[in-house]
């Protein structure tokens, strides 16, 4: 009876730890361990610094401009977290910090700039816990706007992020991401093209002259030509419709340029050349010391006008004809004398 009673007592020992590791292996399978996040979670942190003020002028075109930035990582980990500390919360001794990512979003201006960083991937030289100085990584932001920039203010994405740190497969050590805006400006580039339809004329005393003058904005922004005349005298009466005009980039208008020769201007083969300047500026036109640096290269175009003159085909000619039967008939009379 008592032999029964033991082996009973055994079956029923063995038959509940059966089943008490069955429950085990179903609840707490490798699968379900591995997928299970940690308890305790701590943070991190990126503060980001850069001198503004060096984005307040225009980026020259065709040329490199760098802007420094400096980004500050924390977390707020204990104090105890070094050392054994990190095996308690991770797992492991050697625990190298996580790397930082800046990505600059290029879709915007990928045809009419190039932007990015010299270094894209940072690794910091610690993981900072709390009471600790932030772990700083710097970086430079190179832009390098081409001619076809549209001198405008402009601005890029940058998105800086920060890798957790795992225990098991849920983050111990969250990451954090970040995407600040940076504005910039291309600077203006000032560039016009000029073509006078018919630039040589023929005319005469008191007899309007007019030429047509195209001017296309190969510029990378609205711009205003203004047209000077340099050698023109006034007894000519210069007039130029519009005085100035205003071309959208890729753009092309039209001015007049007229004149009226004096009545002076008649002598055989007299000529007229006459200077103009063209001066590309800003739309809206900048003021105080941006006004000299915005101004372009002036172009130059020159227009001619040639008089009738009294001259008749051949007459030169029959001059010099005459001329001889004048001086044959003077020496005839000579002769007989």
């Amino acid at each position: 009876m008592n032999t029964s009673f033991k082996n009973l007592k055994t079956l029923s020992v063995i038959g509940l730890l059966l089943i008490c590791g069955f429950v085990s292996f179903t609840l707490f399978t490798p699968e379900k361990v591995v997928k299970a996040d940690p308890i305790i979670t701590y943070n991190s942190v990126l503060r980001i610094e850069y001198p503004e003020e060096k984005l307040d002028d225009p980026i020259q075109v065709d040329e490199t401009f760098s802007v420094p930035f400096t980004v500050y990582y924390s977390t707020n980990l204990p104090e105890w977290a070094t050392g054994a500390g990190k095996f308690i919360l991770f797992g492991q001794f050697m625990l190298f910090p996580p790397q930082i990512h800046l990505e600059v979003e290029t879709s915007s201006f990928e045809e009419w700039a190039s932007i990015g960083f010299d270094s894209k991937d940072l690794l910091p030289s610690d993981i900072p816990t709390q009471g600790m100085d932030p772990v700083p990584v710097t970086a430079n932001l190179q832009i390098s706007p081409y001619r076809e920039a549209p001198s405008e203010p402009q601005f890029v994405n940058i998105n800086f992020s920060v890798e957790g740190i795992k225990f098991i497969k849920g983050d111990r050590l969250k990451g954090f991401s970040q995407t600040i805006r940076i504005p910039f400006t291309p600077a203006y580039v000032p560039q016009i093209d000029v073509f006078v339809d018919k630039p040589m004329r023929v005319a005469g005393p008191r007899e309007p002259v007019s030429f047509n003058i195209r001017v296309k904005n190969v510029g990378n922004k609205q711009t205003i030509v203004k047209v000077k005349p340099v050698n023109v005298p006034q007894s000519w009466a210069p007039v130029i419709n519009p005085p100035q005009i205003t071309i959208n980039p890729d753009e092309e208008e039209t001015m007049t340029f007229s004149v009226v020769p004096p009545y002076s201007f008649g002598w055989h083969n007299e000529m007229q050349s006459m200077q103009l300047d063209f001066e590309p500026y800003p739309s809206p036109p900048s003021s105080g010391r941006e006004y000299n640096l915005s101004m372009g290269q002036v172009v130059t175009t020159s227009v001619r006008i040639n008089n009738y003159g009294f001259s008749i085909p051949g007459f030169e000619f029959v001059a010099v004809i005459a001329a001889l039967g004048i001086a044959l008939v003077i020496f005839k009379k000579k002769y007989k004398k």
